[in-house]
């Protein structure tokens, strides 16, 4: 993933409290992925996230799901992550597990 942006798109049903996002929350024992977007950009994501967006033709190949590596939750909790939206002091500085 070399010269590539990976982000960790969060899912959410309340889209207004990303603009308040404080922390990062995945399963320790989640199934996740590191999938091709377009030739730059690489999502973290659940396969099934993953097929969802490939529908939309948000997949490097349309409506096919590119997976670079497998990933399980423990594989993410610590990694230093940085929010787009928040600002000033307001950044997220770790990934955390949901026990």
């Amino acid at each position: 993933m070399v010269r590539r942006k990976v982000y960790l798109a969060a899912e959410t049903l309340r889209p207004e409290t990303m603009y308040g996002q404080t922390n990062a929350w995945v399963l320790p024992d989640g199934k996740y992925g590191a999938f091709e977007i377009n030739e730059n950009d690489v999502f973290i994501i659940t396969k099934r996230a993953a097929l969802n967006l490939a529908y939309q033709k948000l997949s490097r190949v349309p409506e096919k799901p590119t997976c670079l590596v497998q990933l399980f939750g423990h594989d993410l909790i610590g990694l230093p992550l940085r929010s787009p939206l928040a600002i000033g002091l307001l950044k997220i500085k770790t990934c955390f597990e949901i026990k």
